[in-house]
């Protein structure tokens, strides 16, 4: 009597509303490829939890097989040489960075910490960049000034960086 009911609201007859595949399931709104997928329990997860949990698993898997390989290369004579080089490179650089050092450094003296520069190692002709495009435009005592400031103010390091970036030229 309901059936008849509800078509009669909306003008339909049951064997109308038969024809037409009205039912009592709404329609879905998506497309789907017609496969269902089980019901799922409480405590399983979704399609695209699992698959981000799967990543997520698969790129740590990576960085510990990455990290293994760097430990095992740190332990071979080549990794050994290149720690003790980059600590060598390390000890030189807060040596000749320190600031009673920076403060007498003479232009020689700079010319030699730029030449040990890994990011200098673009440049064929080390010297005359130095000479042209670093002190000529910018004087010595500024550069020398402007590295102070990037390494020993109290400020914040991305507002030094950016001002040590816009003061000079070169």
């Amino acid at each position: 009597m309901s059936d008849k009911k509800e078509t009669e609201e909306s003008g339909l007859t049951t064997e109308e509303a038969k024809e037409l595949e009205l039912d009592e399931q709404p329609k879905p709104t998506r497309h789907h490829s017609g496969h269902h997928s089980p019901p799922m329990s409480y405590n399983e997860e979704t399609g695209r939890a699992h698959k981000k949990r799967q990543r997520e698993n698969e790129i740590a898997r990576n960085k510990f097989c990455r990290i293994v390989v760097i430990v095992h290369w740190l332990n071979t004579e080549k990794g050994r040489n290149t720690v003790t080089e980059h600590r060598e490179h390390e000890k030189y650089f807060k040596h000749t960075l320190s600031s009673e050092n920076l403060a007498k450094m003479t232009e020689n003296e700079f010319s030699e910490f730029y030449n040990k520069l890994w990011a200098s190692n673009m440049w064929r002709n080390k010297d005359w960049y130095i000479k042209n495009k670093l002190i000529s435009p910018n004087g010595l005592e500024k550069i020398k000034n402007e590295f102070e400031k990037l390494l020993y103010i109290s400020e914040d390091m991305v507002w030094k960086y950016n001002n040590f970036r816009k003061t000079r030229r070169g």
